[in-house]
Formats: C-alpha cells, structure tokens, sequence
C-alpha cells in the first residue's frame, strides 16, 4: 500500500455513530444485528494521508474550481450555436471520454460498456495498448491493459445535433477486477458524460486528436489482454476492499434468504491456507470466489466471524450457494446435481442461534 494511503473505516448513513475511540481495521467485523448497508457501500475507502497546509491548498484549488466553471458557463452562454472547442489537444492529454453505462458479468469476466466522446475538437483515434482503469469513490474495481492496434477505436468529433459517440464493451478477466456489479453504485444507461465509475486510460501515444475516415467500428467487445496496476497501486488493498465489498452486498440477501436454514458451502478460505497445492491470500480467495460466482447462479460471499455456525474458522472467507434448504440431504444433492466432488461441497447450516444447533454441517 502507498506509504501516502490508508485504508479508512467508512460507516453506512444507516449505522448508529462509531463511538468515541474505537478504530476498526479490515479484520474488524460488524455486529449481525446491525442494519444492512446501501447496496455498492463500502466499509472501507483508500484515502490519501492529510499533509501540512493540505486544507489550505484545498480551499485555493476549491475557489479556482469555481472560477473555472464560471468562465466555461459565460463561454457557453455567450457562443450561441457554437460547439465547444476543447483544448485537449496536445500530446499525452486524453481525446477521448469514457463514460460507463453498464456492468455485467459473464462467466469468464467483468464487462463494462462505456459510451465514447471525443474531448477533441476533430475526433479521436484510440489506435495502440493502453492501461484502463477504474474506479469507484476511490476504489479500485478493475484494469487491464488493451491492445487496440488492430481494433481501432473511431470516436467522432463533436458536433451539434449529430452522433457524437460510439458505445464499445469493455471485458476484464478475473483477474483483472475486485467488484461485482452488484457490489457498485447503479449505473445509467442514457448517460452522456457523468457516471459513479470513473474510467481513466493512458493517453500517452494511445490516441490522437484529428480527422477520422475509418469505416463503421465493429460492436465486438474489447478484451484486456494483461492485467495492469490499479490506479491506487496496490493490488493488496485492492482486493480486500473488493472482498468485503462484495461481503457487503450479499449480506441483506443472505440474512433474508437463508438465515437458519441449509445452503451448500462451496468454499472457505483463509489467508495462509493450504489446499490443493495453492497457499491462499487474498488474491486467491477473490479469484476462487469469482470463478465460482460467475459460473453458477446466486453464488454469495459471506465472513465467517458473522454467523456463529461459521465462527469454528474465525476470519474466513466462504463462498456459498444462495439457494437455501430445509434439510441437509436436499442442500447436498444441490452439489451432486452441479458436479461438485466431495469434500469440495456440502451442507451448511447458517444461523446465529445461542447455543448454535448442532449439526451444523454434514457431508456427503
């Protein structure tokens, strides 16, 4: 993590205040009776460390962001039937503008379509490799570098009452991402230019500003073909904040669906694990997980420290099917009819019942 970062605790608008001198770290867990977050909240944020006078600074770039908005809005109102002509013209600075408009997965991949607009006053021509990545409030949700030399991209220059951009997918590998869609903010899909997701490319050499004569651009999705440094650049923290993001989204559905009945646990995994060959961290665990959430429907990620049937392997990371069960031997036969070989799937019981039942689990 940058010695300039930190992760930072970020308590829901739902929650009750964090009382006076309690600090929690990412090992920290919440109570279960707590309300469930707003869906794509993150408990925690990669915040920069306050720097001497850095409040200063923020209110002399505060007041200029106002000036510089003001004088945009009396060129606008001032140029009537005119089209802005941006200065984003010069090398390394980006033509384009990628706006995300939806985030889906399939079984492989996170895939974000963005709409396209040109920053330039000729158009843009995204022609080379390229790192993209993304963010939301902050945080890390994928990168991946692209290579376009042989799928160029065509954006059109900005003109009044015509098509001024083009609407391409944009695949990520697991791998290559740490959020779900649904651990992110809504997305709209008739935005132009404003969007929860931030999208960054390198636009050194990648585009061009000038006149475009290509041909239609194919509707084939984009692949990254590597992945690439997060933009906070620290795949570590990266991950955990995508672990417990995705934690958080699933809990509401969890505690709703399957509290004190049987669910088929597909995976537990803790850091320094040992199982089948691999020494887990947190990468491995995400990547497990995201293998088995895109390939099966309802896959949902739980922390063990909440459900006391889990709390035999405090700190633990399981992965479970949603579907719940009344009984042990339907919520077995789930793992048989999918293919999972034992000791890989079987029965769990979840519930937070003091004592906890017992059984909680049982084999095939």
């Amino acid at each position: 993590m940058r010695s300039d970062t930190s992760l930072t605790f970020n308590p829901p608008p739902n929650w009750p205040p964090v009382p006076t001198g309690l600090e929690p770290d990412p090992t920290w867990r919440p109570d279960p009776s707590l309300p469930p977050a707003p869906p794509g909240w993150p408990l925690w944020v990669l915040r920069r460390k306050a720097r001497p006078g850095s409040r200063l600074l923020s209110r002399l770039l505060g007041a200029l962001g106002v000036l510089t908005v003001a004088a945009l809005l009396v060129f606008f109102l001032t140029s009537e039937g005119r089209v802005p002509r941006p200065s984003a013209e010069g090398q390394g600075t980006p033509c384009a503008l990628l706006t995300p408009i939806r985030a889906t997965t399939d079984s492989k991949a996170l895939i974000v379509t963005m709409r396209m607009t040109s920053l330039c006053s000729r158009g843009a021509l995204l022609s080379n490799k390229t790192r993209i990545t993304i963010t939301s409030s902050g945080q890390d949700v994928a990168a991946g570098t692209f290579d376009l030399t042989t799928t160029p991209i065509a954006v059109p220059a900005p003109t009044l009452g015509g098509q001024n951009s083009v609407v391409r997918d944009f695949r990520f590998p697991i791998g290559m991402f740490w959020r779900t869609p649904d651990s992110l903010p809504a997305l709209d899909a008739n935005a132009t230019t404003s969007s929860p997701l931030d999208v960054r490319y390198d636009a050194d050499g990648a585009d061009r500003p000038g006149k475009v004569d290509l041909p239609a651009g194919s509707t084939t999705p984009l692949e990254a073909i590597a992945p690439a440094a997060p933009r906070g650049g620290d795949a570590e923290a990266a991950t955990l904040v995508g672990l417990n993001a995705i934690a958080d989204s699933d809990r509401q559905a969890v505690d709703s669906q399957a509290r004190d009945q049987w669910v088929p646990q597909l995976s537990i995994k803790w850091r320094n694990q040992e199982w089948e060959g691999v020494t887990y961290a947190d990468p491995e665990i995400l990547v497990e997980h995201l293998k088995l959430r895109l390939s099966h429907e309802n896959v949902r990620l739980v922390r063990s420290n909440e459900w006391k049937t889990l709390s035999a392997n405090p700190d633990s990371w399981v992965t479970l099917e949603g579907k719940a069960f009344p009984d042990p031997a339907l919520a077995n036969s789930w793992c048989d009819a999918n293919g999972f070989t034992p000791p890989n799937c079987f029965a769990r019981l979840l519930s937070n019942a003091d004592p906890p039942p017992d059984p909680d689990h049982v084999y095939r």
